[in-house]
């Protein structure tokens, strides 16, 4: 209303009398018109056969009796203008637009009818009617359609907030299928383009709650298209394309990605490359700055042409040989309308960009032809795109979360495989850590820079760093502060109810403490009546004896739960004549009671504690589904595994893990079950045996389950391939057959587990993660030094029990402690987004791992600080959660980095400076170093003496030569003082030395 009435004549709405939009009946195809996109806006839904009516002092409303009864609050606001219901009736209809016709003539000079004309209206009840009254009313219709894409352009804070929620679902869903994508090329399977994309299709709007961000609610998400997957030689950038049904070819891929969150758009488009020709390397490379150029020019007061034409001008300037590859459109406006046409990035589009502008922004190549004799693919396109929020400073990419750099999105495989003779498959190609992400297996290159010589090292931690501080900041500020007080002093009493009324409590004498073990309570004699106390109330209880004037009182001490002085709210109950009782003392002279009472109480305090854990202990527990068998067979089953941890009693548990419809059962050899349902399981991985005894399947759940009494957050199921000992007294066969019996096992085993999680991942989408050992490193994030491996999405450490899992997404920074060219190990910190939860700490790491961990958690997006001391990470968590904001202003975690600084520091002016002794030091130095070097220089003589002598010497003269030293040794330990008599006597001075 107020964009329309302060609009110029000749401005977006076109000098229009008054507004209407007309809707029909619902069209799935014109989701996107911009009537549809009007209602969504206005009403949060699609009303069909509904009449919107727009003059200068009034809006009409025409529609159905429930559609109308739904506004009905409307007439109840306060607005400049009259808001008018109207119900359609078949038999009514002439009447009701008569009135509106009125007030359209009465609007400003009542002649002209702003309509959205060029959009068809599909046919409904009322919608021929409409159109017979439009055309007998004589009023001139105009388009204003740029009116209203103005409207839905310049987006509020809460558009804002919605944009950005689609954003990251279609962030997360495009890292989901970059991992898909590594997994079929590394197993070398085919699927066709269609059936990739229904894959994560099916995994944006099921399986969204694997993406894991908060807030998201199922029913609003949705696809803004059918995901788009490319691949080989034929490529179409249209935003209409579509994925064919040719089958996945692992060379250049190109996939977008589009998700609609409570109407709102978002759109996301990658190229990735599969050993790609230098050609293509440099193209694309070209294609990322040409981008980035172009977003500079993304910013308020500038005009969509401007940013075009920067991209543009790049091009040319720099490879003017692929100007006319380039896209003739690079995107427009994006939000209720996914492509909204108002704010085009053309040449010829001179709209001005300003803050709460939402931009799809597209930039590719396309019909490109590769040179290179040697590759396989001759015809190629190239493309990226992001959504980009324009804001007051400049613009804000909200996609940018997924990386597009050449180094993140290129893979090299080696192409040279060498045959298996047992399996007759290639052998995948060795993982390599620099400037590679885990979960490609690529080739590693010839040389590696050193982590403290490469600046875009340095460049790309700076900007973690920076990043780190904000997030963290707006997660920590953001959450509702409540009271935390300290968990032996924050008891909730408000639902325990020791007796419900007197009649209840037991008979006993008035001046006498008794316990009611049933009832979990102790009553207090006070004043001559018993008053009853729950053990919750009490802290603890003392039996101290005192003695006092000769005579031996015996006290019992009782201290009660209570908040602390500082507390403001003790403040007010004090005030509100309310007083907490924190410690009450009783004495006798008899011990006898007391100690029993005393007992009483303590073993009180012992069950209550047990009940309290037991039931904090499932407080994280969630009732799940049943689990709903196959019919027949299951889907799949692994025979002859053993489960960790073991059944409650048992010390080995054997059974069968079968897979069903929506999850897990094993069953044990004697009938004993667990379920575990697909939809709980947060990380599943298959760790082959390669130079381990056993092959597993491991299982980390979102919500733990019970076994017995205890909480299982982790499951396992594992097959020895060879024997954990051998019985020596055993008679053995020939030791090459017994190797390779165990060699086909380990084949044999490695293929069963395989081929079940095979199984799983194609008929339930659940993905299986395997580790690196080529990227692991010696640890004790246990009890025990073990082997940690990265995984995809994880860091591992699965042979131990209890294993580690640590999901790279929780982690907030690492810190690795004791950096110190004197110790061969350091320690890494790992500190976790959940600032409540105590961090992990892997030790004794060797130290010539250290630059490849700095890569891999580059590459990661991981920040990492490097010190020379172990912090005290338990006061500094507890400092940090006591006061974030003023943790934040004082510079966050960039105090981790302030140590590194000045040992950096330290280290250079050692460098840099010489020691200069003085003429004392220089004494004593040339002193201590002639008594010190003395006894090894002599050590060196009489070695190069002895074997220059020793091939003339016989035995009988080397026994004699060595009583001889024996002899004098033992003369020099006789006139040497003792170690206790050298500590205790005072050190001569140089003048005494100097007379001796």
């Amino acid at each position: 209303m107020k964009s329309w009435t302060s609009d110029k004549p000749d401005g977006l709405f076109k000098g229009a009398d008054a507004l209407a939009v007309c809707s029909g009946r619902h069209d799935e195809n014109q989701s996107y018109s911009k009537t549809s996109c009007l209602h969504d806006w206005l009403f949060g839904a699609y009303f069909a056969d509904f009449f919107i009516i727009i003059c200068a002092k009034d809006i009409h409303f025409l529609g159905s009796t429930r559609k109308i009864a739904l506004l009905q609050p409307l007439q109840k606001s306060e607005e400049s203008f009259s808001i008018h219901l109207h119900t359609l009736k078949k038999d009514d209809t002439v009447a009701v637009f008569d009135a509106v016709k009125r007030d359209i003539a009465a609007s400003r000079q009542g002649k002209q009818l702003g309509t959205l004309s060029k959009e068809k209206i599909q046919p409904g009840t009322f919608t021929a009617l409409w159109q017979e009254f439009l055309s007998s009313s004589g009023f001139e219709q105009i388009d204003i359609s740029a009116g209203i894409g103005k409207v839905f352009a310049l987006k509020d804070s809460s558009e804002q907030e919605k944009v950005r929620m689609a954003s990251s679902l279609s962030h997360k869903a495009m890292s989901w299928f970059q991992s898909q994508m590594e997994n079929l090329i590394e197993k070398e399977k085919t699927i066709a383009h269609s059936a990739f994309a229904s894959k994560v299709e099916k995994q944006i709007l099921e399986k969204f709650a694997d993406f894991k961000i908060s807030g998201v609610q199922k029913d609003e998400i949705d696809l803004a298209y059918t995901p788009i997957v490319m691949s080989g030689s034929k490529f179409d950038l249209k935003l209409s394309a579509q994925s064919d049904d040719s089958p996945f070819n692992p060379s250049v891929i190109i996939t977008s990605i589009g998700v609609r969150y409570s109407s709102y758009c978002s759109n996301l488009s990658r190229t990735f490359l599969i050993n790609s020709s230098p050609t293509i390397n440099a193209n694309y490379k070209l294609l990322v700055h040409a981008f980035d150029e172009g977003l500079k020019e993304m910013v308020p007061k500038k005009k969509c042409c401007d940013v075009y034409n920067a991209v543009q001008k790049y091009i040319k300037e720099k490879a003017p040989q692929l100007a006319d590859s380039l896209l003739k459109n690079f995107g427009s406006g994006i939000g209720l309308e996914f492509k909204e046409t108002f704010a085009q990035l053309t040449a010829q589009s001179t709209r001005v960009i300003e803050a709460g502008m939402v931009f799809n922004f597209r930039v590719g190549f396309e019909n490109l032809t590769n040179t290179d004799a040697k590759s396989t693919v001759k015809t190629y396109a190239l493309l990226v795109a992001d959504t980009i929020l324009v804001t007051a400073e400049g613009n804000s990419p909200l996609t940018s979360e997924c990386e597009k750099q050449f180094k993140q999105v290129s893979y090299t495989f080696n192409t040279e495989t060498e045959q298996d003779d047992r399996s007759g498959r290639a052998k995948p190609a060795p993982v390599a850590l620099p400037d590679e992400p885990v979960g490609a297996r690529r080739t590693r290159p010839p040389e590696q820079t050193a982590v403290v010589d490469d600046p875009e090292h340095r460049e790309h931690q700076k900007k973690l760093a920076d990043e780190l501080n904000r997030q963290a900041q707006q997660r920590l500020l953001g959450q509702k502060r409540g009271r935390q007080a300290d968990s032996e002093q924050s008891v909730n009493l408000d639902h325990i109810v020791a007796y419900e009324n007197v009649t209840q409590m037991p008979k006993a004498s008035p001046n006498k403490i008794h316990v009611d073990m049933d009832r979990q309570c102790v009553l207090l004699p006070i004043n001559g009546t018993l008053v009853p106390f729950h053990i919750a109330t009490i802290k603890n209880v003392t039996n101290p004896e005192e003695t006092n004037q000769g005579a031996t009182n015996f006290t019992l001490r009782i201290n009660f739960v209570s908040p602390p002085s500082s507390e403001s709210w003790v403040t007010e109950a004090i005030n509100q004549e309310k007083a907490f009782v924190k410690q009450l003392s009783f004495r006798c002279s008899s011990s006898a009671n007391f100690n029993n009472i005393f007992r009483q109480i303590k073993e009180l305090r012992k069950r209550y504690g047990q009940k309290v854990a037991e039931i904090k202990d499932k407080e994280d527990l969630i009732e799940q589904a049943d689990l709903v068998l196959c019919k027949g067979k299951p889907h799949a089953r692994l025979r002859d595994v053993q489960m960790r941890p073991n059944m409650p009693g048992a010390r080995r548990t054997q059974g069968e893990l079968q897979a069903h419809q929506n999850g897990f059962r094993f069953v044990s050899n004697k009938g004993q079950q667990v379920d575990m349902l697909y939809s709980n399981v947060k990380h599943a991985f298959l760790q082959p045996a390669h130079n381990d005894v056993i092959v597993l399947v491991h299982f980390n759940l979102k919500h733990p389950i019970m076994l017995g009494r205890k909480k299982l957050e982790d499951i396992q199921f594992f097959s020895e391939v060879m024997e954990q000992s051998s019985d020596l007294s055993v008679t053995r066969g020939d030791a090459y057959d017994e190797e390779q019996h165990e060699r086909q096992m380990k084949t044999r085993e490695n293929k069963r587990f395989k081929d079940f999680c095979d199984s799983v991942s194609e008929l339930h989408l659940l993905e299986f993660d395997a580790p690196y050992p080529e990227l692991g490193f010696m640890g004790v994030a246990g009890k025990t030094n073990s082997l940690i491996q990265p995984t995809a999405h994880c860091v591992v450490d699965l042979m131990e029990w209890p294993p580690t899992v640590i999901d790279l997404s929780e982690i907030e920074l690492v810190s690795l402690e004791r950096v110190d060219f004197s110790l061969r190990n350091f320690d890494m910190v790992i500190v976790f987004k959940d600032y409540k939860k105590p961090v992990q700490t892997i030790t004794s790491i060797p130290k010539d791992k250290i630059d490849d961990i700095k890569r891999w958690l580059n590459q990661m997006n991981i920040k990492y600080y490097e010190g020379r001391i172990s912090l005290q990470w338990a006061s500094i968590m507890k400092h940090i959660t006591a006061d974030p904001k003023a943790f934040f202003e004082e510079g966050g975690w960039s105090f981790l980095g302030a140590e590194k600084s000045d040992s950096d520091a330290g280290s250079d002016s050692d460098k840099s400076e010489e020691f200069k002794p003085t003429q004392k030091e220089d004494e004593v130095d040339s002193e201590g170093s002639d008594s010190e070097y003395s006894a090894a220089d002599s050590d060196e003589d009489s070695v190069a003496s002895l074997s220059e002598d020793e091939e003339g010497m016989d035995w009988d003269q080397l026994e004699q030569q060595a009583k001889e030293e024996d002899a004098g040794m033992s003369e020099d330990e006789e006139d040497r003082p003792s170690k206790k008599q050298k500590s205790t006597s005072t050190a001569p001075s140089k003048k005494q030395t100097s007379k001796k």
